[in-house]
C-alpha cells in the first residue's frame, strides 16, 4: 500500500498494474516522477495511476535506501551493494568496486552532486566510477555509519550507534585527502537529550 499526504491527511493512492508485497523504500525524481522498491517486485516506477515493474528483485535486492539524483538516476543501498539504474542500464557496485564488506543502510546526495554510501564498513564516497573509502585507523566510533545528511551551512551529520555525530565542512574530503587526518567532530548522545540507541533497525535516522 502507497499513502501520500494531503496536508496532515494520509490517503491511500490507487494503484493498478504490480502487486506489491511489502515496499521498502520510495524515491521521486527531478521529474516527480514516483520510484518503489518493493520486496517482491523489485524497482518499480509509477506511471500515472499504473505500476510499472522495471527491474526484478532477482536482480535489484531488498533496498534498505532508495534516492533519486540531480540527473535522474536511482540509487538504492540493497545488502552490501550499491545498486544503480541509470535510464535503463543497471549497475551492481561491491567488492571490485571499492566498498568494503558491509551492509549499505544509507546512499545521500550532497549539495555538490557527489554521491556517498554508509553502512556497516564507514563512509564511502563515489568518484570516478567507484567508490573511496576512509583508510581503517580512519573510522568513527563503532565504525558503522547509519545515515548521513548536510546541512545549510555545509556540516555533516552522521547516525552512529554511539550518537549523532557533528563535523565540520569539508571534514570528510580532508580525511579522504590525507590517510593521516584524525575525524574531528562532535557527538551527540542521551546526555544531550537523545533518546535511546541508534541501531541499523531503525532506519532511516536523519532527514533535513
Amino acid at each position: 500500500m502507497v499513502v501520500r499526504f494531503e496536508g496532515t491527511t494520509p490517503k491511500r493512492v490507487p494503484l493498478h498494474g504490480v502487486r506489491l508485497l511489502g515496499v521498502e523504500a520510495i524515491a521521486i525524481d527531478s521529474s516527480r516522477t514516483v520510484w518503489i522498491s518493493d520486496r517482491r517486485a523489485g524497482l518499480l516506477r509509477v506511471t500515472r495511476d499504473r505500476l510499472d515493474a522495471v527491474v526484478p528483485s532477482r536482480e535489484f535486492g531488498r533496498a534498505t535506501t532508495l534516492i533519486s539524483d540531480r540527473t535522474g538516476r536511482i540509487w538504492a543501498g540493497s545488502g552490501n551493494r550499491v545498486v544503480v539504474y541509470d535510464h535503463g542500464k543497471l549497475s551492481l557496485l561491491g567488492a571490485a568496486d571499492g566498498l568494503r564488506a558491509g551492509q549499505i543502510t544509507d546512499v545521500y546526495e550532497d549539495h555538490k552532486g557527489n554521491i556517498w554510501a554508509v553502512g556497516s564498513s564507514g563512509i564511502h564516497k563515489f568518484q570516478n566510477g567507484r567508490f573511496r573509502s576512509l583508510s581503517e585507523h580512519q573510522t568513527l566510533p563503532g565504525r558503522a555509519v547509519f545515515a548521513m545528511r548536510e546541512d545549510d551551512f555545509g556540516a555533516w551529520w552522521l547516525a552512529t550507534a554511539t550518537g549523532v555525530l557533528r563535523l565540520e565542512p569539508e571534514e570528510l574530503e580532508r580525511a579522504l585527502a590525507d590517510t593521516g587526518h584524525a575525524i574531528q567532530y562532535r557527538r551527540f548522545d542521551r546526555f544531550d537529550g537523545l533518546p535511546g540507541a541508534i541501531t541499523v533497525t531503525k532506519l532511516p535516522m536523519l532527514a533535513r
